[in-house]
């Protein structure tokens, strides 16, 4: 029998079988160790089952069933990341419970975009950085004065934290240069998408903005033909502002009724070192220079307590830290923006819901 199956090996017919269970004791024909020597030798060590048609029987049967694919083999768990963990044999993310009120960020209804101006090469950007990663920020705006000592160290320490040209907007600062500005964002004014959802425009106070120039005319044009669902303005030198050591620049009256009339949410600001917060005609006007250049009592005092009438609803001296904004997209009708101040310390001194 067995010289009349051997040469067959070659029209066999080969099947791989799922895992069943089988008794331990089973024994092997000598047909089928004459197999396992010809399998062998023509490197199929893992065959299942072997069908094949001998000389006293035209019909194909099944005549050989390896044991060893019986056998329950446990799954090799995969080596997961250091952000991730072991579910049922597969690696998926953690997911991390909230930190001091701020939710775990959800990518389909939330977009997180992390502000701070007034930053400096130091251990202190460092710090700010590592807040931005560990609450995943998401974009960057930067409202300008990063350039006090080496600008260009620092843009290259934020892009080794993930943000580049691609989800920073950077605003050019009395402390900056337009052309090391460039040389990251390619431009000293306008508008870049961060999403389809987010789009920022960029002003430069450092040269002519006012209403008659050619600079207003083009951040209106870019304002007004914006169909994004959240529009952020970004500039150094404040519109709106406490007394402080710097005043307000002075075009609030005419880039106001701008903003109000073309639906922009926030107007992103530094060039005073604090902290502060309005909410005029539901946009939110923040000063955010609580970068570190300078640190607890060198920070900017904060001499008043609003601007042209408007209250300042947070204003905060002293404290170094990063603001980070949620703005709601998984529904257009309700849009929304949840705000959080978080010292270096790690703690949200402030927080706030605007409602579009």
């Amino acid at each position: 029998m067995m010289n009349r199956i051997v040469p067959f090996l070659l029209i066999a017919t080969i099947l791989l079988t799922s895992t069943i269970l089988v008794s331990s004791s089973y024994a092997k024909s000598k047909e089928e160790k004459a197999i396992d020597k010809a399998l062998d030798k023509i490197g199929y060590k893992n065959v299942c089952i072997l069908g094949a048609n001998t000389k006293t029987d035209s019909n194909a049967k099944m005549i050989y069933d390896n044991p060893k694919c019986h056998e329950i083999v446990p799954p090799v768990d995969p080596t997961c990341k250091a952000n991730e963990h072991l579910e049922n044999h597969v690696c998926v993310p953690n997911v991390e419970p909230p930190t001091n009120g701020i939710p775990t960020l959800n990518t389909s209804k939330t977009t997180r975009v992390a502000v701070i101006g007034d930053v400096d090469d130091n251990s202190g950007l460092v710090t700010e950085l590592k807040l931005m990663q560990k609450y995943k920020a998401q974009f960057l705006v930067l409202p300008g004065d990063f350039d006090y000592n080496d600008g260009k160290h620092v843009l290259s320490t934020i892009a080794s934290y993930g943000f580049t040209k691609a989800n920073t907007a950077l605003a050019n600062g009395n402390h900056d240069s337009c052309s090391l500005v460039v040389s990251f964002s390619g431009f000293c004014f306008g508008d870049q998408s961060f999403t389809s959802q987010v789009q920022v425009i960029t002003i430069d106070a450092n040269q002519k903005f006012d209403c008659s120039s050619s600079q207003y005319k083009q951040i209106k044009s870019d304002i007004e033909t914006s169909d994004a669902w959240y529009k952020l303005v970004n500039i150094h030198q404040p519109f709106a502002t406490v007394k402080s050591d710097h005043g307000p620049n002075g075009q609030f009256s005419c880039y106001h009724s701008l903003f109000k009339a073309n639906g922009v949410d926030a107007v992103l600001q530094a060039h005073n070192h604090n902290y502060q917060r309005f909410l005029i005609d539901n946009i939110l006007y923040g000063v955010f220079g609580t970068g570190t250049h300078d640190t607890g009592s060198k920070m900017y005092p904060i001499d008043s307590t609003s601007f042209d009438g408007n209250k300042c609803l947070k204003c905060d001296t002293g404290t170094n830290g990063i603001t980070l904004l949620d703005l709601k997209i998984d529904n257009a009708s309700s849009r929304q923006i949840n705000g959080y101040f978080v010292s270096h310390s790690d703690k949200v001194l402030d927080s706030f819901v605007i409602k579009s």
